[in-house]
């Protein structure tokens, strides 16, 4: 099996740019993903997120979550309000990203 999730975590309330914030979430999937051989992928409108399983991804989502909780709390001493989008995808198969976005392009113009 095989779970694909897009991720995204924004604080609501705070300042018009949000990158610093994606960031701590990025560096956790980040590491969650060298320690465990997880593909990710960060794009414009969120980042992307492969496991061989739902509750690995939950795992990852969760620790990223956290962590931008509180490092809002330790930066502006306010509990925060974050706004969580997340999109998921469970099927068999390994390599997914790549192979979604393969099998559009395969497609086009055709």
């Amino acid at each position: 099996m095989s779970c694909v999730s897009l991720i995204s975590i924004t604080p609501i309330g705070g300042s018009e740019s949000v990158s610093e914030y994606v960031a701590r979430a990025v560096n956790v999937i980040d590491n969650e993903a060298k320690l465990n051989g997880f593909k990710y992928e960060l794009t414009a409108m969120g980042t992307i997120l492969e496991t061989p399983t739902l509750k690995d991804s939950l795992k990852v989502i969760e620790k990223a979550i956290t962590e931008v909780n509180n490092y809002i709390k330790s930066k502006e001493n306010k509990e925060p309000r974050l706004s969580i989008l997340i999109k998921m995808d469970i099927r068999q198969g390994e390599n997914r990203i790549k192979a979604k976005v393969d099998s559009v392009k395969n497609k086009l113009n055709k």
